[in-house]
Protein backbone atom coordinates (compact mmCIF):
# COMPACT_ATOMS: atom_id res chain seq x y z
CA UNK A 1 0.00 0.00 0.00
CA UNK A 2 1.26 3.38 -0.97
CA UNK A 3 1.46 6.41 1.19
CA UNK A 4 -1.29 8.95 0.54
CA UNK A 5 -0.24 12.58 0.16
CA UNK A 6 -2.50 15.54 0.00
CA UNK A 7 -2.22 17.81 -2.99
CA UNK A 8 -2.99 21.50 -2.88
CA UNK A 9 -5.66 22.50 -5.29
CA UNK A 10 -4.79 25.72 -7.09
CA UNK A 11 -8.33 27.03 -6.78
CA UNK A 12 -8.27 26.58 -3.00
CA UNK A 13 -5.82 29.43 -2.49
CA UNK A 14 -7.26 32.92 -2.45
CA UNK A 15 -5.07 35.82 -3.56
CA UNK A 16 -4.80 38.72 -1.18
CA UNK A 17 -5.19 42.31 -2.22
CA UNK A 18 -3.49 45.10 -0.33
CA UNK A 19 -5.02 48.52 -0.82
CA UNK A 20 -3.04 51.60 0.08
CA UNK A 21 -4.69 55.00 0.28
CA UNK A 22 -2.99 58.23 1.26
CA UNK A 23 -5.22 60.42 3.40
CA UNK A 24 -4.29 64.06 3.45
CA UNK A 25 -5.70 66.49 5.96
CA UNK A 26 -5.95 70.01 4.67
CA UNK A 27 -6.45 73.02 6.90
CA UNK A 28 -7.06 76.35 5.17
CA UNK A 29 -5.33 79.31 6.81
CA UNK A 30 -7.48 82.07 5.39
CA UNK A 31 -10.37 82.81 3.10
CA UNK A 32 -9.28 82.81 -0.51
CA UNK A 33 -10.67 85.01 -3.24
CA UNK A 34 -9.83 83.65 -6.68
CA UNK A 35 -7.66 86.00 -8.74
CA UNK A 36 -7.79 84.62 -12.28
CA UNK A 37 -6.02 87.60 -13.82
CA UNK A 38 -2.59 88.62 -12.49
CA UNK A 39 -2.80 91.56 -10.08
CA UNK A 40 0.50 92.88 -11.40
CA UNK A 41 1.37 93.16 -15.05
CA UNK A 42 3.12 90.01 -16.24
CA UNK A 43 6.74 90.52 -17.24
CA UNK A 44 6.93 87.45 -19.45
CA UNK A 45 4.95 84.65 -20.98
CA UNK A 46 6.39 81.15 -20.89
CA UNK A 47 5.49 78.68 -23.64
CA UNK A 48 5.88 75.06 -22.64
CA UNK A 49 4.42 71.57 -22.79
CA UNK A 50 4.64 68.45 -24.91
CA UNK A 51 3.13 68.01 -28.36
CA UNK A 52 1.76 64.64 -27.18
CA UNK A 53 -0.01 66.23 -24.19
CA UNK A 54 -0.70 69.97 -24.29
CA UNK A 55 1.30 72.96 -25.41
CA UNK A 56 0.46 75.93 -23.18
CA UNK A 57 1.36 79.46 -22.20
CA UNK A 58 1.47 81.02 -18.74
CA UNK A 59 1.98 84.64 -17.68
CA UNK A 60 4.89 85.16 -15.28
CA UNK A 61 4.63 87.92 -12.67
CA UNK A 62 7.44 90.32 -11.67
CA UNK A 63 10.02 88.88 -9.28
CA UNK A 64 9.57 85.26 -10.47
CA UNK A 65 12.14 83.31 -12.52
CA UNK A 66 11.45 80.42 -14.88
CA UNK A 67 13.44 77.26 -15.53
CA UNK A 68 12.25 74.82 -18.20
CA UNK A 69 13.52 71.27 -18.64
CA UNK A 70 12.28 69.75 -21.89
CA UNK A 71 13.20 66.35 -23.33
CA UNK A 72 10.92 65.46 -26.25
CA UNK A 73 12.39 61.92 -26.57
CA UNK A 74 11.36 60.83 -23.05
CA UNK A 75 8.85 62.70 -23.32
CA UNK A 76 9.15 65.12 -20.41
CA UNK A 77 8.51 68.82 -19.84
CA UNK A 78 8.95 70.50 -16.47
CA UNK A 79 8.51 74.20 -15.74
CA UNK A 80 9.67 75.50 -12.37
CA UNK A 81 8.72 79.08 -11.48
CA UNK A 82 10.65 80.35 -8.44
CA UNK A 83 10.60 83.35 -6.12
CA UNK A 84 12.68 83.19 -2.94
CA UNK A 85 11.66 79.90 -1.21
CA UNK A 86 8.49 79.44 -3.29
CA UNK A 87 8.17 77.12 -6.28
CA UNK A 88 5.35 76.48 -8.73
CA UNK A 89 6.00 73.31 -10.74
CA UNK A 90 4.11 72.12 -13.81
CA UNK A 91 5.25 68.68 -14.89
CA UNK A 92 4.22 66.77 -18.01
CA UNK A 93 5.44 63.20 -18.45
CA UNK A 94 3.91 59.77 -19.06
CA UNK A 95 3.01 59.10 -15.44
CA UNK A 96 -0.33 58.19 -13.94
CA UNK A 97 -2.58 60.40 -11.95
CA UNK A 98 -5.39 59.79 -9.57
CA UNK A 99 -8.67 61.18 -8.42
CA UNK A 100 -8.91 63.89 -5.77
CA UNK A 101 -11.54 63.26 -3.10
CA UNK A 102 -13.20 65.79 -0.84
CA UNK A 103 -15.54 65.73 2.18
CA UNK A 104 -18.58 63.52 1.63
CA UNK A 105 -16.88 61.32 -0.97
CA UNK A 106 -15.63 57.78 -0.50
CA UNK A 107 -11.99 57.61 -1.60
CA UNK A 108 -10.62 54.79 -3.73
CA UNK A 109 -7.00 54.10 -4.61
CA UNK A 110 -4.90 55.66 -6.04
CA UNK A 111 -6.71 58.85 -5.04
CA UNK A 112 -5.99 61.39 -2.36
CA UNK A 113 -8.52 62.52 0.24
CA UNK A 114 -8.38 66.22 1.06
CA UNK A 115 -10.42 67.58 3.96
CA UNK A 116 -10.60 71.10 2.50
CA UNK A 117 -9.89 72.93 -0.71
CA UNK A 118 -9.97 76.34 -2.35
CA UNK A 119 -11.54 76.75 -5.79
CA UNK A 120 -9.40 78.74 -8.20
CA UNK A 121 -11.02 79.48 -11.55
CA UNK A 122 -8.76 80.03 -14.53
CA UNK A 123 -9.40 82.66 -17.12
CA UNK A 124 -10.67 80.16 -19.69
CA UNK A 125 -13.22 78.29 -17.55
CA UNK A 126 -11.16 75.36 -16.25
CA UNK A 127 -11.92 74.82 -12.56
CA UNK A 128 -8.94 74.07 -10.33
CA UNK A 129 -8.93 73.19 -6.64
CA UNK A 130 -5.85 73.99 -4.59
CA UNK A 131 -5.42 71.91 -1.43
CA UNK A 132 -2.84 72.42 1.27
CA UNK A 133 -1.32 69.19 2.48
CA UNK A 134 -1.13 69.33 6.27
CA UNK A 135 2.11 67.40 6.75
CA UNK A 136 5.26 69.35 5.92
CA UNK A 137 7.77 67.92 3.47
CA UNK A 138 10.94 68.71 5.37
CA UNK A 139 10.66 72.45 5.93
CA UNK A 140 8.30 72.95 2.95
CA UNK A 141 4.54 73.22 2.71
CA UNK A 142 3.06 71.48 -0.35
CA UNK A 143 -0.11 72.38 -2.21
CA UNK A 144 -1.65 70.14 -4.89
CA UNK A 145 -3.83 71.39 -7.73
CA UNK A 146 -6.69 69.21 -9.05
CA UNK A 147 -8.89 69.91 -12.07
CA UNK A 148 -12.63 69.38 -12.43
CA UNK A 149 -13.49 66.85 -15.14
CA UNK A 150 -16.56 66.71 -17.37
CA UNK A 151 -18.29 64.25 -15.01
CA UNK A 152 -17.86 66.64 -12.04
CA UNK A 153 -15.07 64.70 -10.32
CA UNK A 154 -11.54 66.06 -9.78
CA UNK A 155 -8.18 64.62 -10.80
CA UNK A 156 -4.60 65.53 -9.95
CA UNK A 157 -3.46 65.50 -13.58
CA UNK A 158 -4.71 68.71 -15.16
CA UNK A 159 -4.96 69.66 -18.84
CA UNK A 160 -1.51 71.24 -18.36
CA UNK A 161 0.11 68.43 -16.37
CA UNK A 162 0.70 67.82 -12.67
CA UNK A 163 0.73 71.17 -10.80
CA UNK A 164 2.27 71.57 -7.34
CA UNK A 165 3.27 74.49 -5.15
CA UNK A 166 6.06 74.37 -2.57
CA UNK A 167 6.38 77.12 0.03
CA UNK A 168 8.10 77.76 3.38
CA UNK A 169 6.26 76.36 6.40
CA UNK A 170 5.38 79.93 7.41
CA UNK A 171 4.30 80.96 3.91
CA UNK A 172 2.79 84.32 2.95
CA UNK A 173 -0.74 84.07 1.56
CA UNK A 174 -0.02 86.97 -0.83
CA UNK A 175 2.74 84.93 -2.51
CA UNK A 176 0.45 81.89 -2.78
CA UNK A 177 -2.13 84.21 -4.38
CA UNK A 178 0.51 85.18 -6.98
CA UNK A 179 1.03 81.48 -7.74
CA UNK A 180 -2.75 81.03 -8.08
CA UNK A 181 -2.82 84.01 -10.42
CA UNK A 182 -0.14 82.52 -12.68
CA UNK A 183 -1.96 79.15 -12.75
CA UNK A 184 -5.11 81.09 -13.58
CA UNK A 185 -3.35 82.53 -16.64
CA UNK A 186 -2.68 79.11 -18.19
CA UNK A 187 -3.92 78.84 -21.77
CA UNK A 188 -3.73 76.09 -24.37
CA UNK A 189 -1.36 77.26 -27.11
CA UNK A 190 -2.82 77.20 -30.60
Amino acid sequence: MGRRTSQKKPWATQPTLTIMLRIVTVIPTSTFTPTPIPTASPVATVSAGLKTMALYTMSILPGWTVKREHIEELPSDKVTVTKDDYQLIINQAPFGGGPCFYPGQTPTPPGELFSAYIDNYSTHGVIFRRSRIQALLGDKQKFSVCQKTTDGSYGNITTFGHIDYFAPANYKEATIDEMDSMVGSLQIAH
